[in-house]
């Protein structure tokens, strides 16, 4: 996604059956789940190529968006962010539950 000044940010859309957190009883402590490890680690994946690629990640966007009458997008891509939207906040029906989901935030 470009946000208003041409900025590039990456979001990552994931059902929200998915599980978020899972609880860990001999440490007795919360963790994400395989699911949202496995989106993590995705998300890096793109941050990371997109730092690396930016200048070429940009001119493809201007390439692909030019048509015959209008210029392609201008986007920057300069520490962008990367937004997953999982799961659902009913997972998080207690409050401890919901402390270490913002914890882990």
């Amino acid at each position: 996604m470009v946000d208003i000044y041409g900025y590039i940010d990456f979001y990552e859309l994931k059902k929200s059956g998915t599980d978020l957190i899972q609880y860990y009883s001999s440490h007795k402590t919360w963790y994400w789940s395989k699911d949202v490890s496995m989106v993590i680690s995705q998300v890096s994946d793109y941050l990371q190529k997109s730092k690396e690629n930016a200048l070429s990640y940009a001119k493809a966007i201007k390439d692909e968006t030019e048509t015959e009458t209008e210029q392609g997008l201008e986007v920057n891509i300069i520490n962008p962010r990367a937004i997953t939207v999982i799961g659902h906040t009913k997972q998080l029906y207690t409050e401890k539950k919901r402390n270490h989901f913002k914890n882990l935030r």
